[in-house]
């Protein structure tokens, strides 16, 4: 990909960025989920080494997944806290995550395309 090709690129991705966000702070989100990390919150806050006893069970299973999200959920909270709503920001790891993947696809399709390895489409 020649150098035109990674600006028209990474426009996309900043486009991509922008209305992401964009939609992250306009609307609430998943109500099911954004519920569930607002759920996570209160019970970090709370008592964080009760989490899962507390947010599991009736009548939902608010978070079956590993602890390793809970420094983001904390994150979200204090930039919540000073910035604005709390559901807003908890979707911005997800959003940066998901642009990652974009740029890692981008660069595995680069490497692996048949014209660097002599093949004419």
């Amino acid at each position: 990909m020649g150098p035109g090709g990674v600006r028209v690129l990474l426009a996309l991705f900043a486009i991509g960025l922008a209305v992401r966000l964009y939609f992250a702070f306009r609307y609430y989100g998943v109500t099911y989920d954004i519920d569930s990390l607002v759920a996570v919150d209160g019970a970090l806050g709370s008592d964080p080494l009760q989490v899962y006893s507390t947010v599991n069970g009736h009548p939902y299973n608010r978070w079956p997944y590993p602890s390793g999200f809970f420094p983001f959920i904390g994150l979200a909270h204090g930039l919540g806290k000073v910035f604005g709503d709390y559901h807003d920001w908890v979707q911005v790891p997800q959003i940066l995550a998901d642009l990652a993947i974009d740029g890692r696809t981008a660069h595995d399709i680069e490497l692996f395309s048949p014209a660097r390895f002599g093949i004419k489409p």
